[in-house]
């Protein structure tokens, strides 16, 4: 973003790329849309992936697999939030063990 040329705007660049994953909250809507006044530091917690299981049901099985040392909590509700630490494949091996074929988009 620092290189991007005056006249860029890289919020309007980096808004669709993020509505891809998912609606944005409004904090982070208004972010992309306005340079902020507030200045301050920001604090950005790196992830592997954030996956959004297609029912509670699948959310719930995955959150009680027995080798779920892969998933960090904090994650937006009816989402799983897997570690740095892991590694997104081995998140993938781990929901195929118990059964669920992989779309990886």
């Amino acid at each position: 973003m620092a290189e991007a040329p005056k006249e860029a705007n890289p919020g309007e660049e980096l808004r669709p790329v993020l509505e891809s994953a998912g609606p944005l909250p409004p904090l982070v809507v208004k972010l992309l849309e306005t340079r902020s006044a507030m200045g301050g530091t920001l604090q950005i917690r790196p992830c592997s992936a954030v996956v959004k299981p297609p029912s509670s049901e699948m959310l719930e099985s995955i959150g009680r697999h027995p080798h779920k040392g892969y998933l960090e909590a904090g994650a937006p509700p009816g989402n799983l939030l897997i570690k740095s630490s892991s590694t997104l494949e081995a998140f993938m091996a781990r929901c195929q063990e118990l059964g669920f074929t992989i779309d990886f988009r």
